[in-house]
Order: structure tokens, then sequence, then C-alpha cells
């Protein structure tokens, strides 16, 4: 049997991503913390609003109005230019770095997981 070995990243290397998704344990419990870099989120929202929405393979991104049961975008901290959201739930199988790309009959945009 082959091993396949799993290296770490950078972040240098990981500045070419629009889109990371990564465990995080925001309040005791198991979440989903989506970073959008290269201002990925203008693409998909101007209220700093978003919901996301999951295929098999494929988590898609709308904007909403506030107030209305979506996510807000906010910052990774003091000086960071890359936007946050943390969702509220495991999404352990994206976990990884993507590209940020569009459906143009669902006028949306999304991420996808390949292989598996």
């Amino acid at each position: 049997m082959e091993i396949n070995w799993i290296e770490s990243k950078s972040r240098s290397e990981r500045s070419d991503a629009e889109v990371s998704v990564r465990r995080t344990t925001a309040g005791g419990a198991v979440k989903t913390a989506v970073y959008f870099r290269n201002h990925a989120d203008k693409k998909i929202t101007h209220t700093q609003y978003l919901m996301c929405g999951i295929t098999p393979n494929r988590i898609y991104f709308k904007e909403v109005e506030p107030n209305t049961g979506g996510y807000k975008v906010g910052t990774n901290g003091k000086g960071s230019k890359t936007m946050r959201v943390t969702i509220s739930a495991n999404l352990v199988k994206f976990y990884g770095d993507y590209t940020l790309e569009y459906d143009s009959i669902r006028n949306m945009y999304f991420i996808e997981k390949k292989g598996d």
C-alpha cells in the first residue's frame, strides 16, 4: 500500500487560495471557519452577510440581507486582509484551500471538493 504524505503549507503558500476551509472550536463546539482572501468575499456579498448551501461536493455562497439568518463576514483579526465567517457545522470533508468559482446557472459562487 502506498502512503500519501501530507505536507504542511506555510501562509505564503496558501496566499494564492481565494477560500480556505478550516476547523475551529469556537465556544467549545466544533465548527467550520471559512477564510476569504484576495477580496473573494466582495465577489459574494456587499452586505457583509452570506448564507452557505451544501451539496455532496460543493459549498455555495449567496448574499443575504442583515437579520435574515445569514452569517456575518468579519475580519480575521486587527490589520488582517483576510475575511472570515464561522459556520455552525462541522464540514470536515471540505477542509482545504480553494479557488472561488461561479455557477452561471444558479447565479452563485461556490467552492468544489475535487476527487473522493
